[in-house]
């Protein structure tokens, strides 16, 4: 049966209703009944009606602006951005436009492991990715496209197989910077993270296939004026730095910072100037952009320690990338940065499994995370001053009560602060650690109304051997062993990249005494530091003497040729790894106190592994290591006192 929508036009064509013909009374009657709602549009089959349209069609050009529709402002998109409802359905990877049009996420190219899409729990909470927006949508419209052009620029490429080889002709990589790492997207969520237009989008990706240094168009070719419309060299160059943030430096989610290695200017304006090409800017101005320019207050650079040890992963990549950029070849060079990218990804996946660690203890009475280092001992001499005093200094300084301050911050709500001051008779070993940490549990789980020492501990350390040893461990292993706690995970961020939030405290601590200029005794030493913490709840303790953990653990660690190793290398195959994370429970076979390793806390098996299966993936052995003696079982020692560790003299 012929449906009356398609019957109808036919009757009427075949009556010369469109050929400037009248219609019969009966059509025009069943046109009226069929489409009561559509007798406007009747009246255009008429010749009167196609006058009639003729006329309504010019007056609504006449309502119309002669010119294109206007563009949204910057506030008006922001506005529309930062809506509850688009936020919500950003999240579950729909894009909203302002015209009331919504674009879901069909397919994509891109799955998760897990095999979900690409855009799932791409940010920890929605307040992450409305921070983000406001930042990014806080940007001007020049600014907000050398980002994406930046961050494009070198992401046309074929794939390689496992060998490093290239395959298939050269595609777009999209990849999105959020509080939960680098991520590899489909264009549909990048342009979710990163919102401009389809059409700036394929304009940008087309100046880039063109070999364009930059995403504003430019009089490159003749003409006295270097750039065209609003777009300045200032913003192509801070474009290029946020875009060099995103991909190199850690997220801090804190304090909503980027946090960049420390590198020369001159370096990042090698490669900013390999970038720019002759467009590139004097060094001099370069400086001062990074300086003076508040679009960039969010990114700073890794702080400059006395003891600060350089990732040397890192060094070698950098000088990769400057070797290739003196070569001019442009392949080498995006290989090159493929390859320091793919190292900073790493990085910043152990970063997010300790954030995952940190919420867990604020989630959870029954989990304890806590972090602990050493504060910066040239900051901790008395006298202090943060400026010489006088040339008198020059030869004193050295005859000064050197101290050491062991800080642990326990996450919690709010989180808790602790510092344990000692001077230099009490040697800065494992014993203060271990001291330090006890302390922290008698505070927190000895009093009669305390509850019980949670199940599972996470404790993350630097990578100093004073905390990579097996003291901690066996010390771990007696909190296991004695039934304090199930399980304990200590991990370490990789080296050069530990930068946290205990450092953050300390820096509070660094800024308070700076300001003050001079502290002169050690009673106003302990009252400036608490002076400095404020409202926070924080305690501060001074340590006369330590147990000596060492001497009272170690008869329970196997000796001779049972030694275990791999706490600092261990051995898989041909292949040498090295662990930055531990697991000390009981096994479940035999209630044995064992351990287990992994190079990377984001890595999903356990180590050390069984065969490999079939296809050649690790398996964890259940088995474990087996460190303890089991002739010298672990004292208790709440049951057996440790000795006092001797002082340094």
């Amino acid at each position: 049966m012929v449906d009356d929508f398609v019957l109808f036009p036919f009757l009427l064509w075949s009556q010369g209703c469109f050929d400037g013909g009248s219609c019969p009374p009966v059509l025009q009657d069943q046109l009226q009944a069929s489409f009561p709602d559509h007798h406007r549009a009747r009246r255009f089959y008429t010749p009167q009606g196609i006058n009639m349209k003729r006329a309504i069609d010019h007056d609504d050009m006449l309502e119309q602006p002669s010119s294109q529709r206007p563009r949204p402002s910057n506030e008006e998109r922001a506005d529309h951005l930062l809506k509850p409802e688009t936020i919500n359905a950003a999240l579950l990877g729909e894009r909203r436009t302002m015209d009331g049009m919504h674009f879901v996420h069909k397919s994509c190219d891109n799955p998760l492991p897990s095999g979900a899409p690409c855009f799932s729990n791409m940010w920890t909470s929605k307040h992450g990715y409305e921070a983000h927006m406001k930042r990014f949508m806080g940007y001007t419209q020049e600014i907000r496209t050398s980002v994406v052009f930046n961050l494009l620029k070198e992401q046309f490429y074929c794939d390689e197989d496992k060998d490093g080889r290239a395959y298939g002709k050269p595609k777009w990589h999209y990849s999105v910077t959020t509080d939960q790492g680098v991520r590899t997207v489909c264009q549909h969520v990048f342009l979710l993270a990163y919102p401009i237009s389809d059409t700036t989008l394929f304009r940008l990706q087309t100046r880039i296939k063109e070999g364009c240094t930059s995403a504003h168009a430019k009089v490159e070719e003749g003409g006295t004026m270097r750039y065209t419309g609003k777009a300045t060299l200032r913003d192509d160059i801070i474009g290029w730095y946020i875009a060099y943030a995103a991909l190199m430096g850690d997220y801090m989610p804190d304090e909503q910072q980027i946090v960049v290695p420390r590198r020369g200017r001159a370096e990042e304006f090698a490669e900013l100037e390999y970038s720019f090409g002759a467009d590139a800017p004097q060094y001099q101005y370069f400086c001062s952009v990074l300086k003076h320019t508040p679009e960039l207050a969010h990114i700073c650079r890794a702080r400059k320690l006395l003891n600060f040890q350089h990732c040397t992963t890192c060094v070698d990549l950098n000088e990769e990338v400057k070797q290739a950029i003196q070569t001019k070849d442009p392949e080498k060079v995006k290989r090159a940065k493929a390859r320091r990218r793919a190292h900073h990804t790493t990085t910043r996946a152990e970063r997010l499994v300790y954030y995952s660690h940190r919420e867990s203890g604020r989630a959870s009475h029954d989990v304890l995370s806590l972090i602990l280092d050493k504060w910066d001992s040239a900051k901790t001499t008395i006298p202090y001053f943060a400026r010489s005093p006088g040339h008198w200094w020059t030869s004193l300084k050295h005859d000064v009560l050197e101290q050491h301050v062991l800080g642990v911050l326990v996450h919690d709500q709010p989180n808790r602060h602790y510092f344990f001051n000692v001077n230099s008779t009490i040697s800065g070993s494992a014993n203060l650690n271990i001291e330090g940490i006890r302390r922290v549990l008698v505070d927190m789980y000895s009093s009669a109304t305390a509850p019980k020492l949670p199940r599972t501990m996470y404790v993350q350390g630097d990578n100093a051997s004073d905390n990579k040893c097996w003291s901690l461990l066996l010390f771990f292993a007696m909190l296991v062993f004695h039934g304090y706690t199930n399980d304990v995970y200590f991990s370490f961020l990789i080296v050069g990249h530990t930068h946290e939030d205990i450092d953050q405290v300390f820096s509070i601590l660094s800024r308070f005494l700076k300001g003050i200029g001079r502290v002169v005794d050690p009673g106003q030493f302990d009252a400036d530091l608490k002076a400095a913490m404020g409202d926070r709840p924080a305690r501060f303790e001074q340590i006369l003497s330590v147990f000596d953990w060492i001497n009272f653990l170690k008869p329970s660690l196997r000796t001779g040729t049972e030694l275990p190793v791999g706490i600092q290398h261990a051995k898989v195959g041909d292949e040498t790894l090295v662990p930055h994370t531990f697991w000390i429970h009981k096994r479940s076979r035999d209630g044995c106190v064992v351990l287990h390793y992994k190079e990377r806390s984001a890595d999903s098996v356990w180590l050390p592994p069984l065969a490999k299966d079939a296809s050649g993936a690790l398996v964890t052995d259940p088995e474990g290591i087996e460190f303890l003696n089991p002739d010298r079982p672990l004292l208790d020692p709440l049951v057996t006192t440790p000795h006092e560790m001797e002082f340094v003299v």
